[in-house]
């Protein structure tokens, strides 16, 4: 247990440090707002003021509006501390070479394209997740935020440093299973994430595994992330026919890619 729980540490403390990072920014709104909202609604209390719409709507756009402050700080406080935590698990690359990296690319987007275009069609006849409502945050933000400085620090904290630890005293199965359930269980709440994430934790770990190196991890984990704030602009014009088109050819790709890197 005492070994599981050191495990688990940095996961927990990670999703703290985040929590914290943005009751820091909530705050900072509150201190120059909150005086507005009680003339604005003079019967309200402090509890029922932060209870209304109007207030919920604006924290979120404030909230948005420093996304990549937020996450740049969580980038680079998390970032220093796992890069010191990987070093002792660090491996000797094996065949990490621009061609293996194309081909690990290609598969990110395929994946990314295949299973996103696979769910949307089945959410616009029955709604099971709210992952394809477009985002009021800038996409170039998107991209530095979710799309490259996210998947990093997941990659360094998870494959680095989970795995890695679950390794040393459970075998290699069990470390996979284990390392792919905490890495899905932080991206619910809907089951659909949950299964998604756990199968490419699957397979970041075998990349990360055949290259030695935590680079070919990252970089799928990026390319997986980047194709879908594109592509949710494709999907919700609902053209069911370019809707098609980009499943069959991503699924092609998909079995190509998979073959290339003989993961099949």
């Amino acid at each position: 247990m005492k070994k599981f729980f050191n495990v688990i540490l940095w996961p927990l403390i990670f999703i703290f440090g985040q929590f914290f990072i943005e009751n820091i920014f909530v705050s900072i709104f509150n201190s120059r707002n909150i005086d507005i909202y009680r003339k604005l609604f003079p019967n309200f209390t402090d509890i029922e003021i932060i209870s209304n719409a109007r207030y919920k709507t604006d924290l979120l756009n404030y909230i948005n509006s420093k996304a990549l402050i937020m996450t740049l700080i969580s980038f680079i406080i998390f970032g220093l501390i796992f890069l010191v935590l990987i070093k002792r698990y660090k491996k000797n690359s094996v065949n990490f070479n621009l061609k293996n990296i194309i081909f690990i690319i290609i598969l990110a987007l395929s994946i990314s394209i295949f299973y996103n275009t696979f769910i949307y069609l089945i959410n616009n006849n029955i709604h099971i997740t709210d992952n394809y409502n477009k985002s009021d945050i800038s996409i170039i933000i998107l991209i530095l935020t979710t799309g490259i400085m996210g998947p990093i620090l997941e990659e360094l904290l998870f494959r680095g440093i989970v795995y890695n630890r679950l390794l040393t005293f459970v075998n290699h199965k069990k470390a996979i299973i284990l390392t792919s359930l905490l890495f899905s269980i932080m991206h619910m709440p809907d089951i659909i994430t949950v299964i998604y994430t756990f199968l490419l934790s699957i397979i970041m770990i075998y990349l990360y595994n055949k290259f030695k190196t935590i680079k070919a991890s990252i970089i799928f984990h990026i390319f997986i992330n980047i194709t879908i704030i594109f592509l949710v602009n494709l999907l919700i014009l609902n053209n069911i026919i370019v809707n098609v088109i980009l499943f069959i050819l991503s699924m092609v790709m998909m079995l190509i890619s998979l073959k290339k890197i003989n993961l099949i």
